[in-house]
């Protein structure tokens, strides 16, 4: 089985980030679309069910200073979430890395971790 180049990895790699954000496009647009339902029902944007005034359902969204936290909160876990899943990856090929790493240079401890 012969192993990708560099250059084939970095351009897998690229594709399965584009998919993961059309993904979160569509779920961000989705969501949008949801909230801007509720608003208008509750008279908040204006349309079908709402008054048109803009004098919406304050309470139902958060200060501007929560939303910004809201938002950080999440990239942090976000970011945490994705460490989680490098490690996992190198975990996963780390056999692959070894044997490639032995196959160069047969004096490399086998047994070693990251």
């Amino acid at each position: 089985m012969t192993m990708p180049s560099p250059e084939q990895m970095q351009t897998q790699a690229l594709e399965y980030v584009k998919q993961g954000q059309e993904a979160l496009s569509a779920i961000v647009s989705t969501l949008s679309e949801n909230l801007a339902s509720v608003l208008r029902t509750a008279g908040g944007v204006g349309g079908a069910g709402g008054t048109g005034t803009g004098a919406g359902p304050a309470g139902m969204l958060p200060k501007p200073v929560e939303a910004v936290d809201q938002a950080f909160d999440i990239s942090i876990q976000m970011l945490e979430a994705q460490r989680a899943f490098a490690h996992s990856l190198l975990d996963a090929v780390a056999p692959a890395l070894r044997a490639a790493e032995s196959a160069v240079d047969p004096t490399i401890d086998r047994t070693r971790t990251r």
